[in-house]
């Protein structure tokens, strides 16, 4: 991917997951620094664990400054946007889907960039590693939010996120070769955000086994 190209992605992915976080830092109740550092952490947390797999030293998100100048710049706004603050306190249904809609923008775009990253450092024909770098750049920054904030993270949950991703890596990683990239791009990005979006709009979970159980337990009522 051209690095025009990979920049404008990635800068739109950052937006999109410092969103997420500030979001969620702002449900929990956090103080200023904590909402940026949440911000901040979901941001650049895919990335990181992206570039310590593939062996980049030091990580890219924590040498360039514009992830960093990015996401502080869309939490200050978040925060100056103190109507924002008002639906998020008081669990507006704007709130809900504005951290969905920004979280799977996020997930989708970091996708298509860790596909690309894994590619870029020669492994293109480790179709296997290409769509796990993928995912774990798509889900590492929420997973490393949930955490701090003592979530169950959202991919061990019953909830398509990961598999979201897999298939947008996927598609991509397939596709790049046989259309222009940036109509891969599109529709890697197009098929992660519908799964993820979908998914939730109609409520379909991975079964559980919890959720099994709770099915195969006799009818003890009558």
């Amino acid at each position: 991917m051209p690095t025009a190209l990979l920049l404008v992605f990635e800068v739109i992915g950052t937006v999109a997951f410092a969103i997420s976080g500030a979001i969620i830092a702002m449900q929990h109740k956090l103080d200023y620094f904590g909402i940026f550092l949440l911000s901040v952490t979901t941001s650049i947390g895919g990335g990181v664990l992206r570039d310590i797999i593939l062996g980049v030293s030091p990580p890219v998100g924590l040498v360039n400054p514009i992830y960093l100048i990015v996401a502080s710049i869309t939490t200050f706004l978040l925060l100056a946007l103190g109507r924002f603050r008002r639906f998020v306190s008081g669990g507006s249904p704007i709130y809900t889907w504005s951290y969905y809609i920004s979280d799977a923008l996020g997930l989708a775009v970091f996708t298509v960039i860790g596909v690309d990253a894994a590619i870029s450092a020669g492994y293109e024909k480790e179709a296997f590693l290409c769509i796990f770098v993928a995912m774990l750049t798509g889900v590492g920054g929420g997973m490393i939010r949930d955490i701090l904030v003592q979530r169950i993270p959202v991919i061990l949950r019953r909830e398509i996120y990961a598999l979201a991703s897999v298939a947008g890596g996927l598609l991509y990683y397939l596709a790049r070769t046989q259309v222009p990239q940036s109509v891969a791009v599109l529709l890697s990005v197009l098929l992660t955000v519908s799964i993820r979006m979908l998914s939730l709009y109609f409520n379909i979970h991975i079964p559980s086994i919890a959720s099994q159980e709770d099915q195969e337990k006799p009818n003890t009522s009558e």
